[in-house]
């Protein structure tokens, strides 16, 4: 998005847990963008085109399964890596359209471990 730094797109409608999500986040040297329901949401990704997108799965609107499999379908941020947040497991991530689940409550290392496993390197973004 800016200075370099890669985005984290964070769509929730709980308040609380987006900020702290953020702030964990921001502490891994990326740049979150936080989205309060789908809608705004969906449109941020397909605007910004961020690096990794959180998705709650309950939300008012559109839900995330919804948000995720449009940001799956469209070919500008099909490539995004996509994390379902969620305080229940969901058996077939793919159908939804995420690639990995994080359980609420998480910890902050879960979340950090989320985003080594799906962001490249920065060895690999300077190549």
């Amino acid at each position: 998005m800016t200075n370099g730094m890669r985005t984290v797109l964070i769509i929730d409608d709980e308040v609380v847990l987006a900020d702290l999500l953020a702030a964990i986040v921001e502490g891994a040297n990326c740049q979150p963008v936080v989205a309060a329901d789908g809608t705004e949401g969906l449109a941020l990704a397909l605007s910004l085109s961020p690096d990794v997108v959180f998705c709650d799965m309950s939300m008012p609107g559109l839900t995330g399964a919804e948000v995720l499999r449009a940001i799956r379908d469209d070919p500008s941020t099909t490539h995004v890596p996509r994390v379902l947040v969620s305080g229940h497991e969901h058996p077939d991530l793919p159908a939804i359209g995420a690639h990995a689940f994080l359980a609420k409550p998480f910890r902050p290392d879960a979340v950090l471990h989320l985003l080594d496993s799906l962001l490249p390197q920065q060895s690999e973004l300077a190549a």
